[in-house]
């Protein structure tokens, strides 16, 4: 529990630069690779009304499903350290965190997600975002950046691999900027469902 130290302290996002190693992202990459082959990703939608709004964004996903679970053992060792980091937010934000929902995404060069909440109405669960990128050797020039805004001024977060980012979902507005060079990532929110 340790490693978690500090997260969420006097800031609205948190950072872990190594919260997978590099066998783990390669694995993992992979996946999204077999998977896009197989033509298992659809373009994100957005909202509860599942719109396909393109100038929004224009990323696609694979919903992580039961069976893609059980059959991916790097997928259940990495959901096993987010079992960790729910606990731990638990035990010092008192969140009632109790399950969570999570997607494989890919960004194709040009694509992007404009400012926005995870959590923006009222009956969501979502309660923390959590994006763990699987980008080898990313450069600057790559772009796909996660911006995360406070009030009038951001930090930009570079996508490297193996970093894992979260924010509060209800509070925290944040945008992808476009990618120059393919990026992948694993997001997961946990929930609060009743």
């Amino acid at each position: 529990m340790s490693e978690f130290n500090g997260i969420l302290d006097g800031r609205d996002y948190f950072e872990i630069p190594h919260f997978i190693k590099a066998s783990e992202i390669a694995s993992l990459r992979e996946q999204i690779r077999l998977l896009n082959q197989n033509n298992q990703f659809r373009s994100a939608r957005i909202g509860s009304l599942k719109l396909l709004e393109k100038e929004v964004r224009s990323d696609e996903i694979f919903w992580i499903d039961e069976s893609t679970l059980t059959s991916s053992g790097i997928l259940q060792d990495y959901f096993y350290k987010l079992e960790a980091l729910k606990s731990f937010l638990n035990q010092k934000y008192f969140l009632g965190l109790n399950s969570h929902e999570s997607h494989f995404s890919i960004y194709q060069v040009g694509a992007f997600y404009q400012r926005h909440l995870d959590a923006s109405s009222a009956t969501s669960t979502r309660q923390v975002s959590l994006i763990c990128y699987l980008n080898d050797q990313w450069q600057v020039s790559h772009g796909g950046q996660l911006r995360i805004y406070h009030d009038n001024q951001f930090t930009d977060i570079e996508p490297v691999a193996g970093k894992l980012v979260g924010f509060l979902s209800r509070e925290v507005e944040h945008e992808v900027l476009p990618a120059y060079s393919e990026r992948m990532s694993l997001t997961s929110w946990f929930l609060n469902r009743r």
